[in-house]
């Protein structure tokens, strides 16, 4: 019995440090703008209409632009979006819908930016990350960006 658990705990300290070994090769601690557009060709993320500098352009519906920008020196990625069909708003009330979302969904921020709604995610590699995170903050953006866009239309227009 003896030698039994003394194989046992032999075998798991071998296997432990090689399987943490293998895990710790896809910690990521940054990304450019290219690995960024292969992950989403290879994930079928919505593809960008246009390439900037340090920064993916992608049109997300008739109303809203959304800028990715790669901060390659900072090591972290920035996702905001520009909702531009707010026009029917008053200043005061895009104020107060962008409080409600806030209230609700501590992941992003929306704020009012010369009156219109912007809404932001923010990726951080402190400490490195994975391939499936990055594809992960991408996913949550889009959808987010989704549900805030159908979340102002369904407020009332006006003050």
């Amino acid at each position: 019995m003896k030698k039994l658990v003394l194989f046992l705990v032999c075998l798991l300290v071998l296997v432990v440090p090689v399987s943490y070994a293998k895990s710790s090769e896809s910690i990521l601690h940054k990304t450019s703008l290219h690995d960024i557009m292969t992950i989403c060709i290879q994930e079928r993320i919505p593809a960008a209409m246009d390439v900037d500098n340090d920064s993916l352009i992608f049109n997300i519906s008739d109303d809203t632009v959304a800028l990715l920008l790669i901060h390659e020196l900072t090591t972290s990625i920035h996702f905001a979006a520009l909702y531009q069909g707010s026009k029917t708003h008053s200043v005061l009330s895009m104020m107060r819908i962008a409080n409600e979302w806030n209230k609700k969904n501590y992941y992003s921020k929306s704020y009012v930016v010369d009156q219109d709604m912007m809404l932001e995610l923010d990726l951080d590699f402190d400490g490195g990350i994975t391939r499936e995170r990055i594809v992960d903050f991408l996913r949550v953006c889009f959808l987010s960006t989704e549900l805030w866009e159908e979340f102002i239309r369904a407020q009332p227009t006006g003050v």
